[in-house]
């Protein structure tokens, strides 16, 4: 499977392309050590493969080796990060 980038170019984005095609994606902002997750979608063909949680594995990563804090307006994301908690404890800004 093809590995998750981040675009910052294009829409300020995590994404993750098969056969040319966008499957799988999750918008955010850098901004003052902030990294605010908007929106992560996945099409429906693609659903149901873990790929939603790719991404928020790509986010966290970059998050982590850039020293950022995450803050999700994204309910996908923070539903993720409220049932694993100590997991995300370094980066999961709760409150801006």
């Amino acid at each position: 499977m093809n590995p998750i980038q981040y675009k910052p170019k294009d829409k300020d984005a995590f994404a993750l392309e098969e056969n040319g095609q966008r499957i799988a994606e999750m918008i955010v902002d850098i901004n003052q050590g902030i990294l605010s997750v908007y929106h992560t979608g996945v099409l429906e063909s693609a659903q149901g493969r873990g790929l939603g949680t790719r991404l928020i594995d790509a986010m966290v990563a970059h998050a982590r080796e850039h020293q950022l804090k995450v803050f999700t307006y994204c309910p996908f994301v923070k539903r993720h990060f409220q049932r694993h908690a100590y997991e995300y404890a370094d980066v999961w800004q709760k409150e801006l």
